[in-house]
């Protein structure tokens, strides 16, 4: 799998085992492990290549490997012990910023040091995208990190730079690294230079993102496929906020690579203007069922939403202030829960923790990310914001309300309630 696309199988255990089989491709790709109900850490991001036969067992919480290609999963599995082992501090203060700044740049380096030690009983290939994932993790936990000091801070844009000055990773900017045939692979890497672009193309120089902006800038910086790879990761990361038609039909125009171009299409297909939302059938609380068609003649807006998400969490207060100014009127705010178990959605209903009685609580069955819904819209992170207009088409995207208190979201509404 990639952060663009994935393959998900579900399989059983039997006698306190049980088989999977991955698909690679022409080059090594990622796969994750989940083992719910079960005492053993889930395996995420490992790194697997065509012929290889790994054996996983388990004890008392602890993974061990062995057969073809263990040594990488050895090697990951350490990568993420010494980064756990770092004291990291959540508490958003310019303090904490050098102090995490610090902390990160030294398991960087430490991570790095570790790498070397595996030269030439790792294939080459493995460890050049294992590298991007370290730059890569790195520069966008330092854009996250700042992300959030400056929603709690919004006018603390000069400390900032001043704390960052002192950490912009050198490693990670070296010339060259990403035309490296197997490091531009790396889906950290990739999405580490979007979140370093964020962070000092706009952030820091308190401006707001333009995705029209970001994507002239990286058509004009890369070249060759690693271009067509980053523009895809870039389109498919803004698909709910800045994607328009324009850009899509512009990036259709030079990207070639299979794949990628696929992604494009089914942007294009599900989430750019005018497609056609997807007709759902999904159940309230009470077991009555709803499908998209019962809300036609008028604009909808679908929020993604899980128990737990912090995000989400701070979304729910300004989707209730929007609900209640569009009482009475033809507009439709209907939540839609990914939860495992209904008893966990129900609890969080009653709470109002993340949705509010004014809205439409639907549930995916348990199905979480596996329910066709999901799946249709490609959705993998939350919250996720969808609108339709009264026809029952995709709007334009709207900026997060995260970011602007609601005040696109308002816009877009009263612009649709006007056809």
């Amino acid at each position: 799998m990639n952060n663009l696309s994935e393959t998900r199988q579900q399989v059983v255990v039997k006698h306190s085992s049980f088989k999977f089989f991955v698909q690679p491709g022409q080059s090594p790709n990622y796969f994750t492990l989940y083992f719910p109900g079960m005492n053993a850490p889930n395996l995420y991001s490992n790194l697997i290549s065509i012929g290889d036969n790994v054996v996983i067992t388990g004890y008392k919480g602890q993974l061990n490997f062995a057969g073809k290609g263990s040594l990488t999963c050895k090697l990951l599995q350490s990568l993420t012990e010494i980064d756990h082992s770092y004291n990291y501090k959540y508490n958003w203060k310019i303090a904490n910023m050098h102090i995490n700044c610090a902390l990160m740049d030294s398991s960087v380096f430490k991570q790095l040091s570790i790498l070397e030690k595996y030269q030439g009983k790792v294939p080459a290939n493995i460890l050049a995208i294992i590298r991007g994932d370290i730059l890569g993790k790195q520069e966008s936990f330092k854009y996250a990190m700042v992300k959030h000091y400056y929603r709690a801070y919004p006018d603390s844009t000069a400390d900032l730079l001043l704390s960052m000055s002192h950490y912009r990773n050198e490693i990670f900017s070296q010339s060259g690294y990403n035309q490296n045939e197997y490091a531009s692979k790396s889906n950290f890497y990739t999405i580490g230079l979007i979140d370093s672009y964020r962070l000092d193309s706009c952030l820091l120089k308190g401006q707001s993102f333009a995705l029209a902006k970001a994507y002239k800038y990286f058509k004009t910086k890369y070249a060759g496929e690693f271009r067509e790879r980053i523009v895809s990761f870039l389109l498919y990361e803004e698909k709910e906020n800045q994607l328009n038609n324009d850009i899509i039909t512009n990036a259709l125009g030079f990207v070639h690579n299979r794949n990628y171009r696929n992604v494009i299409l089914k942007l294009k297909n599900t989430y750019s203007e005018g497609a056609y939302a997807y007709n759902f059938l999904l159940k309230d609380s009470l077991n009555n069922l709803h499908k998209m068609s019962d809300f036609k003649g008028k604009v909808v807006i679908l929020d993604f939403w899980y128990t737990g998400c912090g995000a989400c969490r701070k979304l729910s207060p300004i989707l209730t202030s929007l609900e209640k100014e569009y009482i009475g009127k033809d507009v439709a705010f209907i939540n839609i829960s990914i939860d495992n178990h209904k008893k966990l959605w129900i609890s969080s209903l009653r709470q109002n923790t993340y949705t509010s009685p004014l809205s439409t609580s639907l549930y995916t069955d348990g199905k979480m990310m596996d329910h066709p819904i999901i799946r249709y819209y490609n959705i993998l992170s939350f919250p996720t914001l969808i609108v339709i207009n009264k026809v029952g088409r995709i709007t334009r995207n709207t900026i997060s309300p995260l970011d602007d208190n609601g005040n696109d979201l308002r816009n877009l509404i009263n612009d649709q309630l006007r056809f």
